[in-house]
């Protein structure tokens, strides 16, 4: 084999060497091009997906933004969101109506409690020989009432509710995250320790009531109803009395 020859053989190898080199480039930048394209696709369905969530997710804030009506106790209960939304709406909804007849019943518990409700001139004509057994019943009644409905609130974000709720309710990690921060987010806890609070003065309240029944009580032959006015001529007996009612003024 003369060089010419062997140069020929060489320079053809060396063709064949880059043609499949570059084909092999081919296959590389095909398969990278299919995987990009792949993922793109993925990315934009799941994007998709997300930006659909976020959007019944938006929905179903809406809707427990606005279910109190304006200027009224009562709560739109017409559920406006879909799928498991749907079950977070009425389970919050159901809550939070619950809150607001048990904050109606405190009010109104509380309102009762009115000094005059308790201290008058008819009470203490009508009860003063009975120890006013009627009254002090009266309070007992009001008291397990406050408690109840105390007690009621406590139980909308109590562990065990919560956990029945989503249970009953099938919700996946997702929803049951979600149903626990919305709850989060309507504070009954903290609305709570503000009622426990004012709970403190209110027994209080009560306390300065039962002092004066059972001062009354024990003092029924030094005072009596005359017209209209509490009458003594204890001077001692008056000034501990006004020292009671002006407890319950404080």
């Amino acid at each position: 084999m003369n060089e010419h020859e062997k140069e020929f053989l060489e320079d053809a190898a060396k063709d064949l060497e880059e043609e499949f080199e570059n084909k092999e480039k081919r296959k590389l930048n095909l398969t990278f091009l299919c995987v990009c394209i792949v993922l793109i696709i993925v990315a934009i369905i799941l994007g998709f997906f997300i930006f659909k969530d976020l959007g019944k997710e938006r929905e179903l804030y809406n809707s427990l933004n606005s279910m109190k009506k304006k200027e009224s106790q009562e709560i739109d209960m017409k559920i406006y969101s879909k799928d498991d939304y749907a079950k977070v709406e009425k389970i919050i909804k159901e809550a939070y109506k619950e809150y607001i007849e048990n904050y109606n019943s405190l009010n109104s518990l509380y309102k009762e409690l009115n000094t005059s409700n308790f201290l008058n001139l008819e009470i203490y004509k009508k009860e003063g020989a009975t120890s006013f057994a009627e009254s002090k019943k009266r309070l007992e009644e009001n008291t397990a009432k406050r408690n109840e409905s105390i007690e009621n609130i406590r139980k909308l974000y109590s562990e065990e509710t919560i956990q029945k709720n989503i249970k009953d309710n099938n919700l996946n990690k997702y929803f049951s995250k979600l149903y626990r921060k919305i709850l989060s987010e309507l504070n009954f806890r903290s609305h709570i320790n503000s009622i426990n609070k004012y709970e403190g003065n209110i027994n209080k309240h009560i306390g300065n009531i039962n002092s004066i029944y059972d001062y009354l009580a024990e003092n029924k032959d030094k005072w009596e109803v005359n017209e209209n006015e509490l009458v003594s001529y204890d001077a001692n007996f008056i000034t501990e009395f006004n020292q009671k009612i002006s407890n319950i003024n404080k």
